[in-house]
């Protein structure tokens, strides 16, 4: 479900789904990095306008995260909380799982 306010959209459900869709999205956009045969998935990651990447899940706490998973990056949630650390967490869970 999503609210308009101010003249922006805010998910008020089913964001824990969506979160866990982007990770799937950007799992899967990293393990493609070497294949000759890719199957471009970052338009259902991010979107871009005038040169700005901006992530189709827009919540500004967790750029930095996606950002870094995106490009395959390592990088520590310890210290960006617990909603940060729990990200990083369902992403290993996704690299095991695989």
């Amino acid at each position: 479900m999503v609210c308009n306010r101010n003249g922006n959209r805010y998910i008020i459900d089913g964001q824990q789904r969506l979160t866990t869709l982007t990770l799937l999205l950007i799992y899967l956009h990293v393990m493609q990095e070497d294949k000759p045969d890719i199957v471009d998935v970052t338009p259902m990651i991010f979107s871009k306008k005038f040169g700005h990447k901006s992530f189709n899940l827009e919540i500004p706490e967790r750029t930095v995260i996606f950002n870094s998973l995106f490009n395959a990056e390592s990088i520590d949630g310890s210290d960006r909380g617990l909603s940060a650390q729990n990200i990083l967490d369902r992403y290993q869970d996704i690299v095991e799982l695989f």
